[in-house]
């Protein structure tokens, strides 16, 4: 058994370029292979519109992110309260609806032709050869997965950024500075950095509009391995706390932010515990041994202050390293894999 039908089947056609609408026209298929298409609604009837009218127009090439999709509204009419709407993601689907006089609305179709599959971030250029982070966006839920490595600038061309051929090649190089040169990112002296110079990292292709808040990953810890010498290497690590704002900007929070109140506008530096994981190493000096024989931080060989003391290896840093300064994480690296946002 199955449920009543119509009289005659709903029409549908494929269309491309601008088509003239039929007044019966259910479902538009828009071939965007080669080109943008454009719909223009027909008039509304003042009074006597039909309540139960509906138009389906759908991104048949999945090729609107390249070729969009524009439906606009009649003169002295509306579609969302705009002229116009624009279809810009691929596989994307829509339903237009007359609610008055003067005002369609537009909402998109829901279904699994809205997943866009993983796409490439913005603001990556420096990326060469090295799979970029991506985002997805299924319904309305948009995800991340990938490394993200903090541009470095380059300590012998300064200015210039490091290209990332590999994922070892910030290992050797001898600097921590963070590039803020274009294409990089940009400081926040209050203690954060934003990529792809305080833009939005998210393709419009995956989301045309603003996400519905900011959101923010746990506290964790970004690391950078170097290269000692020729023979050993180890890595600095640095608190960090990972969010995507509702403008769709990708920003790291650094301990040096949490210890600024909002009430002062300042903050006493370094007092965090955070700090305890957090590197600040100089240049020249010897690199610490915590499980040598002789390292007091886990123990105390007698009943009195806790003295600190640790080994050292016959080993000194390479280059100067606060890692708590915004300044001061070029090639640090951490994960975007958990971090979702959602969108309205």
């Amino acid at each position: 058994m199955s449920l009543y039908a119509q009289q005659y089947p709903n029409p549908s056609r494929i269309v491309t370029g601008t088509p003239v609408l039929n007044n019966n026209d259910v479902v538009l298929y828009c071939d965007t292979t080669l080109a943008a298409v454009t719909i223009n609604l027909l008039d509304i009837p003042n009074d006597y519109w039909m309540t139960t009218w509906k138009l389906y127009i759908v991104d048949y090439s999945n090729n609107a992110a390249t070729n969009n999709i524009t439906i606009n509204a009649g003169t002295g009419q509306t579609i969302n309260a705009q002229p116009s709407v624009t279809l810009s993601q691929n596989k994307g689907s829509v339903i237009v609806e007359i609610t008055g006089n003067t005002t369609f609305v537009c909402n998109p179709v829901e279904s699994s032709l809205s997943d866009t599959g993983w796409v490439d971030l913005l603001g990556f250029t420096y990326y060469v050869g090295v799979t970029k982070p991506q985002v997805r966006r299924i319904g309305k839920t948009v995800y991340f997965k990938g490394t993200v490595f903090v541009p470095l600038d380059n300590p012998s061309s300064p200015g210039t950024v490091v290209p990332l051929t590999t994922v070892s090649t910030y290992n050797a190089i001898m600097g921590c500075t963070t590039f803020s040169g274009s294409g990089g990112c940009t400081i926040d002296s209050n203690g954060a950095i934003i990529f792809n110079n305080d833009t939005s990292v998210i393709p419009s292709s995956v989301v045309s509009g603003n996400l519905d808040d900011s959101y923010f990953m746990p506290w964790d810890t970004a690391i950078r391995p170097i290269d000692i010498d020729a023979t050993f290497g180890t890595s600095l690590t640095a608190s960090i706390r990972v969010y995507i704002s509702t403008t769709k900007k990708l920003s790291v929070q650094l301990v040096h932010d949490i210890e600024i109140t909002t009430t002062r506008g300042t903050g006493v530096q370094g007092n965090s515990p955070l700090r305890f994981i957090t590197s600040n190493v100089r240049l020249g000096e010897y690199l610490p041994n915590y499980i040598g024989t002789g390292t007091d931080i886990h123990n105390a060989p007698s009943n009195a202050n806790f003295p600190l003391l640790a080994d050292t290896f016959n080993l000194t840093w390479p280059f100067s390293c606060n890692a708590g300064n915004e300044n001061q994480i070029g090639g640090f690296n951490f994960r975007l894999d958990g971090l979702a946002a959602f969108i309205s």
